[in-house]
């Protein structure tokens, strides 16, 4: 497998027999989870997993070769790796990545589970269209963070925001699928529940956070707020207190 950027490689930290699997979202890679990876490995000791999803960190063809059903077989596959070697499993999921943890969750029931901006409602309401879209447009063009945001960029660790330029239309209908199976997932989701969530997060609905946590089956959750962060939060000015909050929810 050729990757255009090595830092969209998948990576893995050898540990104690406290596992971590992170999962990355759409379009992106492992990269944009590597600060926390290395945190909780380097820091409190974990084994940490951080699996590269089925079509991504390549190239848009690749992308559109795959679908749903293989970014759950990845974590699936990813979870069963880490748990033959750890007999505690930690799962943190970042944008469609918290999807599929939800959806992972909901079947392997992990020790603890942490979502950071779960992309469960986007802020695009004309992704419904792209059943239909998919037939006249292939791509959709995304605009870099450093032009969105001129003044925050560079607050923000951009060379480790690996992904495509572009979103494939036929991608976009298997991100919608995976997020109405999330849904389904979580009243079966039973395990203490960590979900970070920022009010100015420019992609996903910030309502993301309060429906997850009144619609999720754990006992033991908690919402926590960022307060300056886009969705790219895990490499941006809030990284470190997004580090410590996963590693004592984790402790605890």
């Amino acid at each position: 497998m050729k990757f255009p950027n090595p830092l969209a490689k998948p990576f893995e930290f050898s540990g104690s027999k406290k596992g971590v699997l992170l999962i990355h979202g759409f379009t992106g890679s492992p990269s944009v989870l590597r600060f926390l990876g290395e945190h909780l490995n380097k820091q409190y000791g974990y084994s940490v997993k951080a699996p590269l999803l089925s079509g991504h960190g390549t190239s848009l063809k690749d992308m559109e070769k795959f679908s749903w059903k293989d970014w759950i077989y990845d974590v699936k596959n990813a979870y069963e790796e880490l748990k033959n070697k750890c007999s505690e499993i930690y799962i943190a999921g970042y944008s469609m990545g918290g999807l599929l943890a939800m959806i992972l969750a909901s079947d392997v029931n992990p020790n603890k589970l942490v979502l950071i901006a779960p992309a469960l409602v986007t802020l695009d309401k004309k992704a419904v269209f792209a059943p239909i879209a998919k037939f006249f447009i292939k791509y959709k063009n995304k605009i870099p963070v450093k032009d969105l945001f001129p003044e925050q960029a560079p607050k923000y660790d951009l060379q480790y925001n690996i992904g495509y330029d572009k979103y494939p239309l036929k991608s976009i209908c298997d991100l919608l699928k995976i997020e109405k199976l999330a849904k389904k997932s979580l009243s079966k989701i039973k395990c203490p529940t960590l979900i970070i969530q920022s009010p100015k997060d420019d992609l996903v609905d910030p309502e993301s956070g309060h429906l997850i946590y009144n619609k999720i089956g754990s006992e033991q959750k908690e919402l926590f707020w960022l307060k300056e962060s886009i969705h790219i939060c895990t490499i941006g000015p809030e990284k470190d207190t997004i580090n410590k909050k996963v590693a004592e929810f984790f402790s605890i």
